[in-house]
């Protein structure tokens, strides 16, 4: 059997049912993921009344998919994903100053009112197995020293259709620009000094969907609701001075941003992946004894609003990619 494997991605209305063959459109998104775990439960209801012990046969309540998918955090393809789960954009063309050269793009993503729906299809060697309805309930951002930058997306999906034909997608090269980031290609800020001896990080952005607002005549979800935004996350790190503990201690508010960086500025490969939280509540501080082992301090962190803004996070992109094309 052929290995043929992939998600595909495009924006599309949340309530439509209908799925064109991705081979159509040139906007559609294939990402080359790690892992995906999309199910159903079909809300099956078994009632059991006084004359019989054995329930009655069942009636078909309301279903519900989702599931995670995780993807490298490579700057094509993510870039998008990473849209739908935020929600708003502004594009820069780069002009060989503000970062970008000439011919590749700067992408801001930041928390919108809303997210985009999407159409999913996902190759499973024989066919395309087809959703409708689907947006992303949170986005988890991981990065370890030993390992690349992988983020993972949960997903809410309102119905999936009959699997159709399987495709052959087009994936990044993981060549000198289009891979995702390791070791020396990230660092960590806080207030716009670079901390050291940083092991792992991660940052979850949870955009709280309303799964239950079925209604009578349907046994799909009628609407896409978006309620709060919360972001929170996790520093791991070698305790090499007294700084990030007196900051958790002294209850400091602080800036983070997590930057990964392939190639030269001055280079049309220049790939970027900037993460930034303005503001940052240090919630715990965790520096445990083992014995004699190195201490290793855990801090976990809530992202703050700035002048009751709702940008508590921002991720800068440079890719190659046109904004038409990123936001489709």
């Amino acid at each position: 059997m052929a290995n043929n494997r992939y998600v595909m991605f495009e924006v599309q209305a949340f309530a439509t049912e209908t799925f064109a063959a991705f081979g159509a459109s040139a906007l559609a998104h294939a990402i080359d993921q790690v892992s995906e775990d999309i199910s159903f439960d079909h809300g099956f209801n078994m009632p059991v009344t006084s004359a019989k012990r054995a329930p009655r046969d069942r009636l078909l309540g309301p279903i519900l998919g989702g599931g995670d998918i995780a993807c490298p955090m490579y700057s094509l393809g993510f870039s998008t994903l990473a849209y739908y789960a935020l929600g708003k954009n502004a594009t820069l063309v780069g002009d060989g100053a503000n970062g970008a050269e000439v011919g590749a793009f700067i992408h801001t993503i930041t928390p919108g009112t809303t997210v985009p729906a999407f159409r999913m299809g996902i190759g499973k060697d024989k066919n395309e197995h087809q959703f409708v309805g689907c947006a992303f309930k949170s986005v988890k951002l991981d990065y370890s020293i030993d390992n690349p930058a992988l983020a993972t997306f949960d997903t809410l999906v309102r119905k999936e259709l009959t699997p159709g034909t399987i495709q052959t997608p087009t994936f990044p090269d993981y060549d000198v620009s289009e891979r995702t980031f390791i070791g020396t290609e990230v660092v960590a800020e806080i207030d716009d000094t670079i901390i050291a001896f940083v092991r792992s990080a991660s940052i979850e952005i949870n955009n709280t969907l309303v799964e239950d607002n079925h209604t009578f005549g349907n046994r799909h979800m009628p609407e896409l609701v978006v309620q709060d935004l919360e972001v929170k996350g996790n520093l791991t790190l070698s305790f090499d001075s007294i700084d990030r503990y007196n900051e958790v201690h002294d209850e400091d508010e602080l800036k983070l941003e997590l930057i990964f960086t392939q190639n030269a500025i001055s280079s049309l490969t220049h790939r970027q992946v900037k993460v930034t939280l303005p503001k940052i509540s240090l919630d715990t501080g965790k520096l445990p004894t083992d014995g004699n082992k190195e201490y290793i301090m855990n801090i976990d962190f809530t992202a703050e609003a700035i002048n009751n803004d709702d940008e508590l996070i921002l991720i800068d992109i440079i890719n190659e990619e046109a904004a038409a094309a990123h936001t489709a």
